[in-house]
């Protein structure tokens, strides 16, 4: 009598840890919610719309430099720099107190790669160089997508703004549609890029953006107990979010080796060259100047080198024993982030444009 009431005691205090195993699982049991919810979205946001319109205003007026006729001033850019600036790291501010300079120097000026003497820089092929080829702007504005507005979301908490936090310093919109050239709710920022990249297809980086953030939306919603795979959501948003800069990288060494590998290319061939391989190098740089990132500092700094960083005029003066080094990032790149071969084929295009996403 005594064993038997044993095992049925045994068998009830299995009966009861089973139970509440299953208990405390199925509170983690949650379906992405089918739509992102809107609400609260423009008072989370403030702050960072602030930030954009502060950092487009910046770039608008670097690009009045592509041509001879505008010389700017370091009074007129540093306050403008100055209101974005602050949220960069301290290693990524010296870069852009260096870029600002150099900018400025080269601006109202022509510059000829060729030439056996360089000094100040300036506009050639319908953009703004340094004497060493390299496009400040691109550097200034591009590495900001990264060094500011991703360094911005890594700062965030955990909270119900969080993913409305995530969605403007991305670029997007709760609209989410996967373009920047519709009238409204345009993509700006990484979420232009991530949406040229993207077939359209529920499968790109931009819907993947899209799908991850709203899934990070329902497990905030649904308390602490799904605080871990909200880590999780935040963790994918951020490979995500960098998928779609290197994607882009790939998409511009593409563009500079078709333009420097023509037969006989015109100065406005070599300028678009020079001005994929700047953005390259600016989105990258961005990339540099944050600690926590799935690259490593090592295969960034490789990948800085092959797209001639220092002097990136090279590309036109000595294309025969640099271009290749273009197409080598480009395998790296495939490497590090698995990308497919198919994938590598469709970051060549803009499908924004090719199918006319209005």
């Amino acid at each position: 009598m005594k064993s038997k009431l044993s095992l049925k005691i045994m068998f009830l205090t299995l009966l009861v840890c089973l139970l509440c195993a299953c208990s405390e699982h199925a509170t983690h049991i949650h379906n992405t919610p089918a739509y992102y919810d809107t609400n609260g979205y423009a008072s989370a946001i403030t702050q960072e719309q602030l930030l954009i319109t502060q950092h487009l205003e910046f770039a608008s007026l670097l690009k009045t430099a592509r041509t001879t006729s505008v010389s700017l001033t370091l009074n007129n850019v540093i306050p403008k720099m100055e209101q974005v600036m602050v949220h960069g790291s301290q290693s990524l501010k010296d870069q852009w107190n260096i870029s600002v300079r150099e900018l400025c120097k080269s601006s109202g000026r022509t510059y000829n790669p060729f030439d056996l003497v360089q000094n100040e820089g300036g506009t050639f092929g319908g953009y703004l160089f340094d004497e060493n080829g390299m496009e400040q702007e691109q550097l200034l504005d591009k590495s900001a997508f990264v060094g500011v507005f991703y360094r911005c979301a890594k700062q965030v908490e955990l909270n119900n703004a969080m993913p409305h936090k995530f969605i403007a310093l991305f670029g997007a919109t709760p609209a989410f549609v996967n373009s920047d050239i519709t009238s409204t709710n345009r993509d700006r920022l990484t979420a232009a890029y991530a949406a040229r990249r993207d077939k359209n297809d529920g499968r790109g980086l931009y819907v993947g953006f899209k799908h991850v953030v709203t899934s990070l939306q329902g497990h905030i919603s649904a308390g602490a107990s799904h605080n871990d795979m909200s880590l999780d959501d935040k963790q994918s948003i951020f490979l995500l979010w960098e998928k779609a800069i290197m994607a882009t990288v790939v998409n511009y060494c593409l563009t500079a080796y078709d333009k420097f590998t023509l037969t006989n290319p015109s100065e406005q061939d070599l300028g678009a060259g020079l001005h994929a391989v700047g953005e390259a190098i600016g989105f990258m740089k961005g990339l540099e100047f944050v600690e926590d990132k799935y690259i490593q500092s090592m295969q960034l700094e490789a990948l800085l080198k092959l797209l001639q960083s220092g002097k990136p005029s090279v590309f036109v003066t000595d294309a025969f024993a640099t271009v290749p080094t273009l197409q080598a990032a480009v395998k790296n790149i495939q490497s590090i982030y698995g990308f497919s071969d198919q994938e590598i084929q469709d970051f060549k295009m803009n499908w924004v444009i090719v199918q006319n996403r209005q």
